[in-house]
């Protein structure tokens, strides 16, 4: 995906997964990365501190690349796997047969209105960026909302955002765009950008570390870790490109209170 600056009007996220370019591209991607896997893993032992994970909902899984990881870490749980695009949920459900995965329901919803979906969830799964493609400050909060409505009390969410910060290119991109949005000569927030594929666009929000926890802690959650790939590669010893975007890694708790 490219980025612009240019003003056309964004797409609806539906309409800009849809496009068959995008199904193809995601169909490529086929593995979670370790990184992704061990942030599955960190969120389900936290929820395993206040009951079984037997729940599970994956969201914008796309084609489904982290489902056969889910399953292999919770062998015996329920997957609900959702995305916003009705030509990606067929192609999961062809993943998921493909595979042999069983025990995994795919379906077509937004974020925000996954609460409706159930309200036991031990553990949401969120690996391929999806707060970042909601594009209001308010949607985010409904998303957020709605995802600690998915989950029990004491069950926990797995979130792979992008930050601003994470590489010097974009840095330096992200503090001239914070200068224009202070002079009032750009649209949205510092941390929004243009993407786009194919003739479609769509603002992508690129989230702050305390940007990110404040909203988490004024959805409901708690425990929240927040730590940056890089910070995982030093924890961990596993290299990573020195261009890697870097994003940020979370796990947050649905407040028992």
């Amino acid at each position: 995906m490219q980025q612009t600056l240019g003003m056309d009007q964004p797409s609806a996220a539906e309409e800009f997964w849809s496009q068959d370019s995008q199904v193809e591209a995601f169909s490529k991607n086929s593995d979670v990365l370790l990184y992704e896997s061990d942030l599955i893993a960190e969120a389900i032992a936290a929820a395993s501190t206040t009951g079984e994970v037997k729940e599970v909902h994956a969201v914008g899984v796309g084609t489904g690349r982290e489902l056969p990881a889910v399953r292999a870490l919770l062998p015996e749980a329920k997957i609900s796997a959702w995305d916003v695009s009705e030509p990606m949920v067929q192609a999961c459900s062809a993943f998921v047969q493909d595979q042999g995965l069983t025990n995994i329901s795919v379906g077509q919803a937004d974020i925000v209105d996954l609460s409706s979906h159930g309200t036991n969830a031990d553990l949401v799964v969120l690996l391929n960026a999806i707060l970042c493609y909601v594009n209001t400050p308010q949607d985010r909060r409904r998303a957020l909302l709605a995802l600690h409505g998915l989950l029990r009390s004491g069950g926990t969410i797995a979130v792979v955002v992008h930050q601003p910060n994470s590489r010097p290119d974009w840095a330096m991109w992200f503090g001239f765009r914070s200068l224009l949005c202070r002079l009032s000569l750009a649209e949205g927030s510092s941390g929004d950008r243009r993407i786009s594929h194919g003739d479609s666009t769509m603002s992508f929000h690129h989230f702050r570390p305390t940007e990110l926890r404040r909203l988490l802690t004024e959805s409901g959650f708690e425990h929240i870790r927040i730590r940056s790939l890089r910070t995982w590669s030093r924890e961990t010893g596993h290299r990573i490109p020195w261009r890697s975007p870097n994003p940020l890694m979370v796990t947050a708790v649905r407040s028992q209170r």
